[in-house]
């Protein structure tokens, strides 16, 4: 599917959570907010369709919404077809850097999974991760 929606047939307008967005021959994930967590976490998994992605994986560092100078270290790992792909971190905790990003390919029919982890349990400090980019048919 080339425009609106999402190459699943579904629609979510804010594009956010399970699934690769489309518009037109944009497309986007995001993973919405995550909390810190030393236990790995799954926050995007989703099917690419009859088309090549080219675009960037993005990982924004949980920061604390209450004191945004705190922030942890964390890495998010990606994954096509279950095999891993890269492994981005966000530098050095408060130090930063705070986000960080990787251009990546996506084959057609591939199905991609994008695994977080931080150096720390905090329930107040939030992290996210985006896909975004262009398909080609």
């Amino acid at each position: 599917m080339l425009s609106g929606g999402n190459p699943t047939g579904g629609s979510n307008p804010v594009g956010v959570g399970q699934l690769l967005n489309t518009i037109g021959n944009f497309a986007y994930a995001y993973s919405g907010l995550w909390e810190a967590s030393t236990t790995q976490q799954t926050v995007l998994k989703f099917d690419t369709g009859a088309y090549m992605f080219k675009g960037i994986l993005q990982l924004n560092g949980p920061i604390d919404d209450d004191a945004p100078a705190l922030i942890n270290i964390s890495a998010a790992e990606l994954l096509l077809d279950g095999q891993k792909i890269c492994i981005i971190a966000n530098g050095s905790g408060d130090n930063g850097p705070f986000d960080v990003t990787q251009e990546i390919i996506v084959p057609a029919f591939s199905t991609v999974e994008v695994k977080v982890v931080s150096n720390g349990n905090e329930s107040d400090r939030f992290g996210s991760v985006a896909i975004t980019g262009r398909i080609y048919a």
